[in-house]
């Protein structure tokens, strides 16, 4: 029972406490994060059921440049933080701050900058949420949204074109953000598109896409200038029918034949090179027989 009690008291003050920093939670004041990670919170809004903050991240001084997000998980992130209670903004490369960490006084270009309004706009309804990806800057937004019968992909609050569907409604950016890639389906043909355009179709016919990517089916390299899907045919009961085949920029490559094993290459740092494993055809032996007389 005291146990319970204990168990109960320590989980209503994690509460409280969350609550207290919802309330303490001020805008356009420096959070400093671990890493040298510095967040602004410019404002919140309501949308929907969710709330919505915007906010400005700095790196040791330099402006990584404006998101936004739910409310809650920034909340959570910003409890590791440390709130700068004097008015100094992020710090500038090359002087020495508290901590050793560089903050002298901004430029008036910087004064500037840090004075600038983060405008909200909406650029998917609240439905969109389910299937909105941020790129790993936080400098661009693409959701997957269905328009009457029709399906989209919106980048920055522009439309794609229209299909049958969004496989797997998952869009993948690459690992800057500048790009980025998704499958549709229209009619019986799975569509590649990359940057908002068309790089070549695959018929559906005993064809089904591998997963190259967290539940994706398209990925990019560590560079972001080569991007990857594979493929998976189910033919007849010939092994040279039932393959997985990889296919870079749009042309396929390598073909492997395997049961199960996914056509998933490793890339160098650099992303000009790849290493995959391939599995020969495998032709069975034809059998023969043997007479022998006693």
């Amino acid at each position: 029972m005291r146990l319970k009690l204990t168990v109960l008291i320590l989980a209503l003050a994690a509460v409280y406490a969350g609550r207290l920093f919802a309330q303490a939670l001020k805008f356009d004041t420096p959070y400093t994060c671990a890493g040298g990670i510095t967040i602004v919170v410019d404002g919140c809004e309501k949308r929907g059921r969710l709330v919505v903050c915007t906010f400005r991240t700095f790196k040791n001084g330099q402006d990584l440049g404006g998101s936004y997000g739910p409310q809650d998980p920034l909340l959570k992130r910003l409890q590791a933080c440390t709130e700068q209670r004097t008015t100094e903004q992020p710090a500038a490369p090359g002087t020495t701050g508290r901590g050793g960490r560089s903050n002298a006084a901004a430029s008036p270009a910087d004064q500037k900058s840090s004075n600038a309004k983060v405008e909200a706009e909406v650029v998917a309804p609240a439905a969109a949420l389910e299937h909105m990806f941020i790129s790993p800057r936080g400098a661009h937004l693409a959701t997957a949204v269905q328009r009457g019968s029709r399906w989209v992909v919106t980048h920055d609050g522009v439309d794609g074109p229209r299909f049958d569907e969004i496989v797997t409604n998952r869009v993948r950016f690459s690992p800057d953000g500048a790009r980025y890639a998704y499958f549709a389906r229209s009619g019986e043909e799975y569509v590649f598109m990359v940057d908002g355009k068309e790089l070549t179709r695959i018929p559906r016919t005993n064809t089904r896409l591998d997963l190259v990517a967290d539940a994706g089916p398209a990925d990019f390299s560590s560079n972001g200038k080569q991007v990857y899907f594979a493929i998976r045919r189910t033919g007849t009961g010939r092994n040279e029918e039932n393959y997985c085949q990889l296919y870079v920029n749009g042309q396929p490559v390598q073909k492997s034949y395997s049961g199960s094993d996914p056509c998933k290459p490793t890339w160098s740092p650099d992303g000009n090179r790849y290493a995959l494993i391939v599995n020969p055809v495998h032709t069975p032996v034809p059998r023969t027989q043997e007479v022998r007389s006693c």
